[in-house]
């Protein structure tokens, strides 16, 4: 198996403390390893349900797989031919449409090879024939298990969203899948087992126990209790490799994620607008850009304000474009959190304004205010655009 935490600092604070991972630990790690491919994390979450003398969380491991499967196994059915398979270059646009699944993984891994792209993805895209076909089930539920209020609409009007996608490295391994089509007594099922932060060991538990006797084992240290955006000296997130970042591109100051979408990406600090507009993280030119802030904006402080710019694009979804779905209350509620890893810790922002506006109503990348009065007019000026 793989090492569970990539941090070498980070094993050396557990070692120091004598701190032992549970298998309960240990399987929520391993599926939350960002750099780890897909393959080798659901290998060693078959290898730990073997293994594991844990039988409550032998059977959640088993849900997960069985779920992981099912939503592939539906992604490629398309039998009554209602459907049709969208494959995505890396820049996420548009270069084949298929109606058999097999067609477009194939379509798919011969445009990597051929453009010498690190990605591709497939999208399962509804075929509209008729009137009432422009009313879908909708894709923004929230998890009952980890919120009071349930804000679950039922339907939606189609907006362009597919029904399922999944997401290739170039060698055509799964990288990811999302779907749409699964019951919700088969979401239920997975989202039974909570999905919350975890301060001693960071991310997001895929396989958490909603009762109360059964929460992971406590940490040996207060310093590792405390919520990482509190601590003095934060260690960065462990699934956001901050030294291959900054080697990778100098500019580098923090990754920019809201759970549950698209929008998982690094963001760098910079006055060069005019570079970061056309030229993506790693320095390849492309329309889809980076995500950048202007080095009026302090991280380290950090100011009460920073400002992130990024793009929306007219025919993909990535950057900045899901943006475009807060304009639904019901996806801003489950939506609701951002979490901002930055070289100086990690913070959570709760969504509290959503605002539709022209670059010249007023600068929303102000970093620096006079008094709190002037910062207090800035919020509700947000709140009130």
């Amino acid at each position: 198996m793989f090492e569970l935490v990539p941090s070498e600092y980070m094993r050396e604070v557990f070692r120091k403390n004598n701190y032992k991972f549970s298998d309960f630990n240990k399987a929520t790690i391993i599926w939350n390893r960002k750099d780890v491919r897909r393959e080798e994390r659901i290998s060693a979450l078959k290898e730990l349900a073997v293994n594991t003398a844990d039988q409550e969380l032998k059977q959640q491991i088993l849900d997960r797989l069985y779920y992981e499967d099912s939503m592939l196994e539906r992604h490629k059915n398309n039998k009554n031919k209602k459907c049709v398979y969208v494959v995505l270059d890396s820049d996420e646009c548009g270069c084949g449409y298929f109606s058999d699944y097999d067609m477009a993984y194939e379509y798919g891994k011969e445009i990597a090879a051929h453009y010498d792209e690190e990605k591709f993805s497939i999208e399962k895209q509804y075929i509209i024939s008729e009137e009432h076909d422009m009313i879908v089930r909708s894709g923004a539920r929230t998890n009952p298990y980890m919120f009071n209020e349930k804000v679950e609409p039922e339907t939606e009007a189609y907006s362009g969203e597919p029904l399922s996608v999944i997401s290739f490295y170039d060698d055509g391994q799964i990288k990811r899948i999302w779907s749409n089509e699964m019951s919700l007594e088969e979401e239920e099922k997975v989202d039974s087992h909570v999905m919350v932060p975890t301060p001693e060991i960071g991310g997001t538990h895929l396989l958490h126990r909603a009762t109360t006797d059964t929460k992971p084992d406590p940490t040996p240290t207060k310093a590792m209790l405390m919520p990482t955006s509190a601590r003095t000296t934060p260690e960065p997130h462990p699934a956001v490799d901050f030294s291959a970042c900054l080697a990778e591109n100098k500019d580098f100051v923090a990754w920019l994620t809201i759970p549950g979408t698209k929008i998982d990406y690094p963001v760098v600090r910079s006055d060069n607008t005019a570079y970061y507009l056309k030229h993506m993280f790693s320095g390849k030119e492309s329309k889809l850009g980076s995500l950048f802030s202007l080095r009026s904006s302090d991280y380290q402080k950090p100011s009460r304000n920073i400002a992130i710019y990024g793009h929306h694009l007219s025919n993909s979804d990535a950057m900045f474009t899901t943006l475009l779905k807060y304009k639904s209350a019901s996806y801003q509620a489950s939506h609701s959190i951002i979490r901002l890893d930055t070289l100086y810790g990690s913070r959570s922002y709760r969504i509290f304004a959503v605002v539709n506006m022209k670059v010249s109503d007023w600068d929303p990348a102000t970093a620096s205010f006079s008094s709190n009065e002037s910062f207090l007019r800035f919020v509700n000026r947000a709140i009130g655009h």
